[in-house]
């Protein structure tokens, strides 16, 4: 399940390839992103406070979702609001300073649940076969980033020719037309989301949650203890 989601979630990565495309070619201004990624970059440190805060209300499972969801709702907020004025760069960096800023509220969760899942995934193994997977688990999962990371990048360069993106063999800078500069911007805000949020439909079928997971480390605890004894005799 977790695999399935990364994979799904792995065309939501397109907007990391746009965003270069969106400060050069429509803003004209690539450093504009520094000053724009202060606020996120500040509630992203605080955002492992709401962690705690997080899981006092809801579970690993409940989180994920809401991450994903609250994230495709800052990035259609983002998509409408600045649908008129994506050009200008007056509008655009106070609208993205308030609306990053307040979309990396989710940044621990984002940073820290997919971690502890696989955790999860590999006692629970151990909890079922007594074998315990960690090597092959972590490994996996890495392999899946770094293929996900391909995926979305290599999307991204397609949909560059599909756009109507036109390049210089002289490497110098193309005007781009409005209506592709229109499809950079949607490229680069909520496109990505409708992507992405493919990859929250496996997580409402994982089930180590609740009183499964209790009962999962409450009798994985007892046969730790057993198997530490006969260890020891």
């Amino acid at each position: 399940i977790l695999i399935l989601k990364e994979v799904l979630s792995a065309f939501g990565g397109i907007g990391g390839t746009f965003g270069t495309y969106y400060f050069v070619d429509v803003l004209k201004v690539a450093s504009a992103s520094l000053l724009m990624g202060v606020p996120g970059a500040i509630m992203n440190f605080l955002s492992y406070f709401f962690l705690g805060l997080f899981k006092k209300i809801m579970n690993n499972k409940q989180m994920i979702i809401f991450s994903k969801l609250f994230g495709f709702i800052i990035a259609l907020l983002k998509y409408a609001i600045g649908y008129k004025h994506y050009s200008s760069l007056k509008f655009i960096i106070p609208l993205f300073m308030v609306m990053d800023g307040i979309g990396a509220i989710t940044s621990g969760i984002n940073a820290v649940l997919p971690m502890e899942m696989i955790g999860e995934t590999v006692d629970y193994a151990e909890y079922t076969t007594g074998q315990r997977t960690e090597g092959i688990s972590f490994s996996v999962m890495t392999f899946v980033g770094k293929f996900s990371n391909a995926l979305s990048r290599s999307s991204g360069t397609f949909l560059l020719k599909v756009i109507g993106y036109k390049t210089s063999d002289k490497s110098a800078i193309v005007p781009q037309s409005a209506a592709t500069k229109s499809k950079i911007w949607a490229l680069y805000t909520v496109i990505p989301a409708l992507l992405g949020i493919v990859g929250v439909v496996p997580m409402f079928f994982y089930d180590l949650t609740g009183k499964k997971r209790e009962k999962m480390y409450k009798e994985l605890t007892q046969q730790r203890l057993e198997k530490s004894k006969f260890a020891n005799t």
